[in-house]
């Protein structure tokens, strides 16, 4: 067995538009002591014969065919066949810049840092390109700076739920022991939210992270359509399974730390996905007032919501106080339409 230095896991599914530009972009890199992984979790689409053209013309490439079990299973697969000492996993639908991994590597040379954290660049179209970074100031974290001035605030640092770290996997190279560990407590039944039980618990385990956001090689492709954008009825269910896994996955002597910003950060997604429903899926204000209304009815009648506000009450501390007072008069059913626009 060859050991390579990373490993870089695409999971595909379904993605025959985007996947040569992906691979493409990862088989141009300027660094070459990689191994690529190609997923196929079932798809049915030509993205299972494109992997395999990239098998027979590359040999850093190896491919794993799967029935479809989803984006967790078939990452988590790839975390366990992985041969480097790193790991980096790429959405199949994203694209990275060809000198991301030498960026990287250089720091690897440098820092032997478990954990590298750079900037990302948002891709909606030609009209909307973001470079995004997470909150924290560039530099070398040791242990208990990571305790001290990373852990904390992983979910959020601000009170309008900014400020965290990104939990996707692309702006991130993480030690592959880090991501074997990680997933041994993993659901892969989960259907969004994997790379956030995956990530956040190798960074409670780390003993040196680095940060620089001046790198910024890698181009998330925002789809609105994804699982996290949509308002369906099963999303509580959905959401409320993440949370449980969440609580699997953190080691115990972080729980105390970490127990307040998983209820902060379930609640938060409760509220927002149903905003982020109303704005991009409704065109009129009329519809978009009516469709905010319904969605915070429902959540007022769910139990999971219920469930949810019983256990923070006794910390009202969690929300931004106007928040509070939304849910409150939510749960009343004497909401104004108008007021959870301006707040929430």
């Amino acid at each position: 067995m060859i050991v390579k230095m990373i490993s870089i896991i695409v999971p595909v599914y379904n993605t025959e538009c985007y996947l040569n530009e992906c691979v493409d972009s990862i088989l141009k890199q300027t660094y070459s002591d990689f191994e690529l992984l190609l997923i196929d979790d079932g798809s049915v689409d030509g993205s299972a014969d494109i992997c395999d053209h990239y098998l027979r013309s590359d040999d850093r490439v190896r491919v794993l065919h799967k029935t479809n079990g989803g984006s967790a299973s078939a990452r988590s697969k790839g975390i366990e066949m992985a041969n480097g000492n790193y790991i980096f996993c790429v959405d199949s639908d994203d694209w990275i810049d060809i000198d991301l991994l030498f960026s990287w590597n250089k720091i690897l040379l440098r820092e032997k840092p478990d954990i590298i954290i750079s900037s990302y660049v948002r891709y909606e179209d030609e009209n909307s390109i973001k470079k995004c970074k997470d909150g924290f100031r560039n530099g070398v974290y040791e242990k208990e700076t990571i305790k001290s001035e990373i852990i904390p605030y992983m979910f959020c640092r601000n009170k309008d739920y900014s400020g965290g770290i990104a939990p996707f996997f692309g702006n991130k190279l993480i030690r592959s022991d880090l991501l074997k560990k990680a997933i041994e407590k993993i659901d892969n039944t989960i259907s969004f939210g994997d790379d956030l039980v995956c990530t956040f618990p190798s960074i409670t385990r780390s003993n040196k992270i680095v940060i620089d956001n001046n790198i910024c090689g890698y181009y998330y492709r925002y789809n609105s359509n994804s699982i996290t954008q949509s308002g369906d009825t099963g999303y509580l269910r959905k959401l409320r399974g993440l949370v449980e896994t969440l609580e699997r996955c953190f080691d115990d002597k972080y729980m105390e730390i970490l127990s307040d910003q998983i209820l902060q950060y379930e609640i938060y997604m409760m509220l927002k996905i149903g905003k982020i429903n109303a704005l991009r899926f409704s065109k009129s204000k009329a519809g978009k007032l009516y469709s905010l209304y319904s969605y915070y009815k429902f959540l007022a009648e769910s139990k999971p919501f219920h469930d949810i506000l019983s256990k923070a009450q006794d910390n009202c501390d969690l929300f931004m106080k106007e928040q509070y007072k939304v849910i409150c008069r939510l749960l009343n059913h004497s909401i104004m339409t108008g007021t959870i626009m301006s707040i929430i």
